[in-house]
């Protein structure tokens, strides 16, 4: 991380909005990215939603270093919300819909985060998930209409299961407008 290597005596933490939930509620947190500066007092002393460059994180730096801050507008708690999602799974050699509902615990919508996590989870009877169970989702990096997406998995992948993969993937993000997949096998 660029911060890292100009602010070496701040402390960075990374929480996943998906998976941290309870960090995510503690901090009100409702759209993914937000990067939250916060004293040693776990006092709140600026919050910046979506991405941003280092020069404007590191500006801001500077200015709470000089007693500069943001005005906290309070935020409203979070609320949980049920989502559904539509993931594909095999059916012999065609993909079929699957509906499924996810009760997010957060304000924050990650709906390509959450299908590809729902899709990895997916066990219906008398269809195939092309994903081995254990398969743990490790990173995601959109970019345009493609998704680079990397997967820890429990055993080595075989080719033809990696194209299954691909086929499911690409099919249940068309919905998001991701339209070519690359699969990044970690172990």
């Amino acid at each position: 991380m660029e911060l890292k290597e100009h602010c070496p005596d701040i402390m960075f933490q990374t929480f996943y909005v998906d998976v941290d939930i309870a960090q995510t509620n503690h901090y009100r947190i409702k759209k993914n990215p937000t990067t939250l500066l916060v004293g040693e007092d776990d006092q709140e002393l600026f919050r910046l939603e979506g991405f941003k460059e280092t020069e404007e994180i590191l500006n801001i730096i500077d200015g709470i270093g000089n007693q500069v801050r943001n005005p906290i507008v309070p935020l409203e708690e979070n609320k949980e919300t049920n989502e559904k999602y539509m993931i594909y799974l095999l059916d012999k050699d065609s993909l079929a819909p699957v509906q499924t509902n996810y009760k997010n615990m957060t304000s924050v919508k990650t709906p390509r985060i959450t299908l590809i996590n729902l899709l990895l989870k997916a066990n219906v009877e008398g269809l195939e998930n092309p994903f081995p169970s254990n398969t743990i989702l490790e990173l995601v990096q959109f970019e345009g209409s493609k998704g680079h997406i990397e997967f820890r998995f429990p055993r080595k992948i075989k080719e033809a299961e990696i194209i299954k993969m691909k086929l499911a993937l690409e099919k249940s993000l068309l919905a998001y407008g991701i339209t070519e997949v690359e699969i990044i096998e970690s172990y």
